[in-house]
């Protein structure tokens, strides 16, 4: 029998909708091992809907002690959101579960037995963990889903004039419209490309702006499967420094990127590091004309593999045998 693995995580329009896509990247590399559950305050329908098709146990919560009491010995748990101290992770210790925490800011104490963060350049002396705690860090752990790590053999370069623009599932500063109005004036694209998420609450003014330009195609609430078919139908993208940096980068598409909050500054410092993007800086109109203008001059490296699934089983095998 397979054991039982939890997801603890969040998603709306207010916090979005990254921990949430995280998981479910972790959850299908983990699949064959486990019996997944995904446990929630907050989560979007559609994404209910999409956990449900994939077999997934889904629940809806109301206060932590729901999820607590759900919990057995022998249990995996996966917590991935800023809420979850080291006080709440003790009491997941206590249960005699086996604790994983997804993290991006190495800034408080851990009591997990495995901590994965996929941004580049962090290393374990930055985490105050435990003795036995386990890493698993940087791109090679990179947590994408696997329709962007599966590339088409038949699949065509785009050519330079198309462009996409995707802030992901939420965008509660707008800055989908932001850069439109940036981007439209370079008349050099022939196709813009938007895609807006599911708690996107700026659809009616976007939609009056978009009649007028016949280059636009606009899309929302995508699946993972055609995300990333558009991903590789464009030359470019103009994204910021999260989840979504990775899956570009994995598709081969040239990411202009840049950062707008506190939580993607590793992932941002890290991969600028790296040459990874062209540098949008905080997305202000003339860091992204500035940008666009550096398109032409960026070369790709190959940063990530596409062997993370590969990873994860193998580092989950492990544990669960040593477990046992």
């Amino acid at each position: 029998m397979k054991p039982d693995l939890y997801f603890r995580t969040d998603g709306s329009s207010q916090i979005g909708l990254g921990h949430l896509v995280r998981c479910i990247s972790l959850s299908s590399a983990l699949k064959p091992f486990f019996k997944i559950h995904f446990v929630s305050m907050q989560v979007p329908e559609g994404i209910q809907e999409e956990l449900k098709s994939y077999g997934y146990c889904v629940s809806t919560i109301s206060e932590e002690a729901e999820f607590m009491d759900r919990l057995r010995k022998g249990n995996f748990v996966v917590l991935d959101g800023y809420n979850f101290d080291a006080v709440y992770q003790r009491k997941i210790k206590s249960k005699g579960c086996y604790l994983v925490c997804i993290d991006d800011l190495h800034n408080q104490k851990f009591v997990a037995d495995l901590i994965i963060n996929h941004s580049p350049g962090v290393s374990e002396d930055q985490y105050e963990a435990e003795s036995h705690t386990r890493f698993a860090l940087g791109p090679d752990y990179a947590l994408i889903r696997p329709s962007f790590l599966n590339r088409p053999e038949s699949h065509k370069e785009p050519d330079s004039s198309t462009i996409l623009i995707c802030f992901g599932g939420s965008d509660s500063k707008n800055l989908t419209l932001h850069c439109y109005n940036v981007v439209k004036h370079f008349f050099e694209f022939k196709k813009i490309t938007i895609i807006t998420g599911s708690e996107y609450q700026g659809k009616n003014e976007l939609n009056r702006l978009l009649a007028t330009d016949k280059r636009v195609q606009y899309l929302e609430a995508v699946g993972e499967v055609q995300m990333a078919e558009q991903m590789r139908n464009v030359y470019t993208a103009i994204i910021p420094a999260s989840g979504i940096l990775f899956e570009a980068i994995a598709c081969g598409t040239i990411p202009v990127s840049g950062m707008y909050t506190d939580n993607q500054q590793n992932v941002y410092s890290g991969f600028k590091t790296l040459h990874a993007f062209v540098d949008a800086g905080t997305f202000r109109a003339h860091e992204i004309e500035q940008a666009i203008e550096e398109i032409q001059r960026f070369k790709k490296i190959q940063i990530i593999d596409g062997k993370s699934p590969e990873r994860f089983r193998q580092l989950f095998s492990s544990i669960i045998s040593e477990t046992n």
